[in-house]
């Protein structure tokens, strides 16, 4: 009895302590107003359709939120008291229908993220190249309308980052020459066909992206673009890749996925500043072409040559001295590339989904090797020299034929995870596995 009367007291005294805080929280929904803090630097407003357009008027009430998000199926028009929030940094506004930015919002000085994301259209207004604190700008439209951004869009000389989603959309009557300080350019989910000469004047351009776009060629000024860093080229068509990228020499970073390449040059790897090259679902067939060419300063420490169709890749491994990674999974390698053999500082290999039958002696020469992952190919013996790195930790031999495996060779591996699993192991080596549970309790074996 004496446990009940605690319970209900204790119950009580938290009934006490949260209806006010409920009560509080029905009251602010009830004003329009939903409060959120964000990590103590400032106050976030969200709307929505549910408070109708007289709570517009409340906007100029929130004189101190940094951060304003609008989100309604109708049109948005922003009223005049936009201007009126002088601490805004962050305003964000979805709608399912047609987006209006009031004249007013160029005096949003502290403004320095807009994302605009509608369904229909984004009818924007001049006052924004008054925004000079504006460094991220997102701007999505699915209108089925071409659509061509107005001549003072190319005035927001204060951007850094940029990314147009624009389904109808024409860069005919660009003028990039304003908008020196872009460091990032995304474009993506549209139908562009042309990318403009004057993008070159984007001089400070670091990273570029294509995604889901119709494009068939850059220009050849792109290739002027000296401080460009990193390209991303997804799902597009474009057939001047290799002649445009290999003559920007300050490129890090290279990803390209799903383009059809049907080759991949030498002259990307020989871009002296490359480190991380991607180059997946490409068609490529004959591998890297090689040539006589100088990789001394080549930086390259991550290479992904993944999902294409390559059964042969003739290049000198040996004197890529910093790569790390290498990703050949879902190819037609029939054998691992020897060339690979010869480099001491490759941590990571993927081979997986190939056709290579054996794993040759001189794998063991891979001294800093790491991570091999060779499933899906068939291999029928257990490659046993594998078993001889020293800092060989996850071996990767799932779907297989292999039937019999050394016991010995794994207690004294410095192998931590083995897979086995869809492989044709007889008894005796199932009963070994079973045993080196128990001998090296470490060692995490799937089969």
């Amino acid at each position: 009895m004496k446990d009940i009367k605690k319970s209900i007291i204790y119950i009580l005294c938290l009934g006490i302590l949260i209806f006010p805080k409920l009560l509080n929280a029905q009251m602010t929904v009830l004003l329009g107003d939903t409060y959120y803090p964000l990590n103590h630097q400032g106050n976030v407003y969200f709307y929505s359709d549910s408070f109708g357009n007289e709570e517009w008027e409340k906007i100029a009430q929130l004189k101190d939120i940094s951060m304003l998000n609008i989100s309604s199926k109708n049109a948005i028009k922003l009223p005049e008291s936009i201007g009126y929030l002088k601490n805004l940094e962050s305003l964000s506004i979805i709608s399912q229908n047609n987006i209006f930015i009031h004249d007013n919002i160029g005096s949003n000085k502290r403004l320095k993220y807009l994302y605009m994301e509608s369904d229909s259209s984004v009818v924007m207004s001049k006052s924004m190249t008054n925004l000079d604190s504006l460094y991220t700008l997102y701007l999505q439209m699915k209108s089925n309308v071409d659509d061509t951004l107005p001549n003072f869009f190319y005035e927001l000389s204060s951007l850094k980052d940029l990314t147009i989603q624009i389904y109808k959309f024409s860069m005919q009557n660009s003028n990039f020459s304003n908008m020196n300080s872009l460091t990032s350019l995304k474009i993506f989910n549209s139908d562009i066909d042309t990318i403009p000469p004057d993008i070159a004047n984007l001089s400070n351009l670091e990273e570029f992206s294509l995604l889901n776009v119709k494009c068939i060629s850059l220009p050849y000024e792109f290739g002027n673009l000296k401080k460009l860093i990193k390209i991303v080229l997804y799902n597009v068509e474009i057939n001047n890749i290799i002649e445009i990228l290999s003559r920007i020499q300050s490129l890090k970073a290279i990803k390209i996925n799903k383009v059809k390449m049907n080759r991949c040059s030498y002259q990307l790897l020989a871009l002296i500043n490359l480190e991380y090259f991607e180059c997946r679902n490409c068609n490529i067939k004959d591998g890297l072409l090689q040539k006589e060419f100088s990789y001394d300063n080549s930086r390259l420490h991550y290479l992904d040559l993944s999902d294409n169709r390559i059964s042969n890749i003739n290049i000198d491994f040996k004197k890529f001295a910093t790569l790390k990674e290498v990703r050949l999974r879902n190819n037609e390698l029939t054998e691992i590339p020897f060339s690979l053999f010869e480099n001491k500082n490759i941590q990571h290999l993927d081979l997986t989904n190939n056709k290579i039958i054996k794993v040759p002696v001189k794998i063991q020469k891979m001294e800093k090797l790491q991570v091999l992952l060779l499933s899906d190919n068939k291999i029928t013996d257990f490659p046993n020299y594998a078993c001889k790195i020293e800092n060989l930790t996850f071996l990767d031999l799932a779907g297989n034929s292999i039937k019999i495996i050394p016991k010995k060779l794994l207690l004294k591996s410095s192998i931590f995870r083995l897979d086995l699993t869809r492989n044709n192991l007889d008894s005796n080596s199932s009963d070994i596995l079973e045993q080196l549970k128990v001998e090296k309790p470490k060692l995490l074996i799937l089969k």
